[in-house]
């Protein structure tokens, strides 16, 4: 049986940010971030650049 990353698929995660109520997954794409709801996992995905996801994370205030 292959893992998720030799088939492409990604590995999710919960991130970090995220309560019991509103959580979403993260996973990594090639050269890409990719973000989901965890309650509405068929809702899509949003998928955005590697550079973009650095400012965006170096952006937020620190917890």
């Amino acid at each position: 049986m292959e893992t998720a990353a030799e088939s492409g698929l990604p590995r999710w995660r919960v991130s970090t940010a995220s309560d019991h109520t509103n959580c979403v997954h993260v996973g990594r794409g090639r050269h890409t971030v990719l973000v989901r709801d965890s309650k509405r996992r068929s809702a899509g995905v949003l998928v955005v650049a590697d550079a973009v996801w650095v400012r965006f994370v170096t952006a937020l205030p620190q917890r």
